[in-house]
């Protein structure tokens, strides 16, 4: 079941690519719960596979880099729903105006 909080981590997503100027069809994104070291939950942010035409794919790896944390490298970040909105919140105040997708 997908919850408000994905829905929230999904749509920042969405709004970064609409930033860079990738189509939202062109990657695949994912949030899913997964246990911590205490016993408790946190949320892994996946991106699966990355844009395939070459433009899209650059400005996808600035936005990942924009993201920063553990994105860039391994493709996937793990927090709580909180710290994953709140650097995805960031990376959107930094992003450059949305853009139309090409």
């Amino acid at each position: 079941m997908l919850t408000n909080h994905e829905v929230a981590i999904l749509t920042k997503v969405n709004e970064l690519a609409a930033r860079f100027g990738v189509p939202e069809c062109s990657f695949l994104a994912s949030v899913q719960s997964v246990p911590d070291k205490d016993g408790g939950r946190q949320t892994r942010l996946q991106f699966e596979y990355a844009p395939t035409e070459a433009a899209s794919a650059e400005r996808f790896e600035s936005m990942l880099d924009l993201i920063g944390g553990s994105i860039a490298d391994e493709g996937a970040m793990t927090a709580t729903d909180e710290q994953l909105a709140a650097v995805l919140e960031a990376a959107l105040h930094c992003a450059p105006k949305r853009r139309g997708l090409t």
